[in-house]
């Protein structure tokens, strides 16, 4: 996501930056969107069996990346306290 670089600023891998950006650079590059969000795709989960790939099962997912400035200066999960062992 050389891209996120260049602009110092988050990127979403949306329907709209795949067609735009992406599929161009790479034809044969195929990603589900989610039909009710554009933003996110649904991944193939993948199992081998008899030495042939058969799909399990997806996962709905949502990628957004980050520069390393941005995601020093906001930490996730840092601001959330430790799990509650005994309740």
């Amino acid at each position: 996501m050389e891209d996120c670089t260049l602009v110092k600023q988050p990127l979403q891998l949306n329907k709209e930056y795949y067609e735009g950006v992406l599929k161009k650079q790479n034809p044969n590059l195929k990603m589900e969107f989610d039909k009710s969000d554009a933003s996110k795709i649904w991944l193939p989960m993948m199992t081998k069996k008899d030495g042939k790939m058969i799909q399990r099962g997806s996962v709905r997912v949502q990628i957004d990346v980050l520069p390393k400035s941005h995601a020093v200066k906001n930490p996730v999960g840092k601001a959330r306290d430790n799990p509650n062992h005994s309740p």
